[in-house]
């Protein structure tokens, strides 16, 4: 993915976390004003229009602002996304989700209630625990009927998307169409054995940034 330049980068990284805090797409004016830099709105507009062309934003309706594509998520998480540094990678609520069922699904919902996302773990086949679904549904792209319905037939086969995940080592990333369980969510997993899986299935507009700080505070 071709680095963009530093201002298209500030705009980018502006629109994408007040997308993905308000789920209301981003106005010129305003977000002028959050990236902190010192142009007019026109020439955030012409910025905007160069971003949305190259692929990385939409524009729902012909007066309305613009929000993140998939392209536009990717970037952020390759580019942008602020990550800790290794001597804060501990977090005991979590420490246990690769140990014994109990403590696995203790770590769970507490994963679910940091991200406020649905997250998943997985013992084997044919063997997933699901919290959280009620993080999901409450996101307020559910008022679109299809949305939900299409989720929630997708949902039914998530035990076999979990037990298809490949393993290896470090977070992996399935946005939107990358995602084999619905091409509106995402997916941010761990799967260092062949055995055992955590994850967190959300929407495409997940807090990625806070999702792989999380799982990157997992210790195996």
């Amino acid at each position: 993915m071709e680095k963009l330049d530093p201002r298209k980068e500030a705009l980018l990284e502006t629109l994408v976390r007040e997308y993905v805090k308000t789920a209301e797409p981003v106005g010129s004016l305003h977000l002028a004003e959050k990236a902190g830099l010192d142009i007019s709105a026109a020439t955030v507009r012409n910025e905007l229009s160069e971003l949305e062309s190259a692929g990385y934003l939409a524009q729902p309706h012909t007066s309305a602002g613009r929000i993140p594509t998939e392209a536009a998520y990717r970037y952020f998480v390759e580019h942008l996304a602020h990550h800790r540094a290794a001597t804060n990678r501990v977090d005991k609520e979590l420490s246990d989700v690769f140990g014994a069922r109990a403590g696995a699904i203790a770590a769970a919902k507490a994963l679910a209630a940091k991200t406020h996302e649905c997250v998943f773990v997985s013992f084997g086949r044919d063997d997933v625990y699901v919290t959280g679904l009620g993080n999901l549904f409450a996101k307020p792209e559910f008022v679109e009927r299809e949305i939900a319905m299409s989720l929630t037939a997708a949902l039914d086969q998530l035990d076999e998307m979990v037990c298809g995940l490949e393993s290896g080592t470090g977070a992996r990333l399935l946005i939107g169409e990358e995602n084999p369980l619905n091409n509106n969510c995402s997916t941010v997993y761990l799967a260092p054995t062949a055995g055992r899986r955590v994850g967190v299935l959300g929407l495409m507009r997940m807090d990625y940034e806070k999702v792989l700080n999380l799982l990157d505070s997992i210790k195996f």
